[in-house]
């Protein structure tokens, strides 16, 4: 079993301001660039699941789309994006 080095998670902020998880993956990639590629890839569809990847994307109520790199059972925050950017990003792969 490949050992876990990222986890991706789209989040929404509460009224307080705490963020809560609404979906993630857990990814074995080296790099944050190449676990940014593989999730725009999964929620495009290309994997064969046509647009239920995306249809779930756009379902979501996330705020953020944010990669967690995971160390000795800690998680620290590598990036976060606006999840409209994110959306935008996926369309944009899915129309090339």
């Amino acid at each position: 079993m490949k050992e876990q080095t990222f986890i991706s998670a789209f989040e929404k902020e509460a009224d307080d301001g705490t963020l809560y998880a609404i979906d993630f993956e857990r990814w074995s990639y080296k790099k944050e660039s190449t676990v940014i590629r593989k999730l725009i890839i999964l929620y495009s569809g290309e994997f064969g699941y046509g647009d239920f990847m995306m249809n779930k994307l756009i379902d979501m109520d996330a705020d953020y789309m944010s990669i967690y790199k995971t160390n000795n059972g800690t998680d620290e925050l590598t990036k976060r994006i606006a999840f409209a950017d994110f959306v935008k990003e996926v369309k944009a792969y899915t129309k090339t």
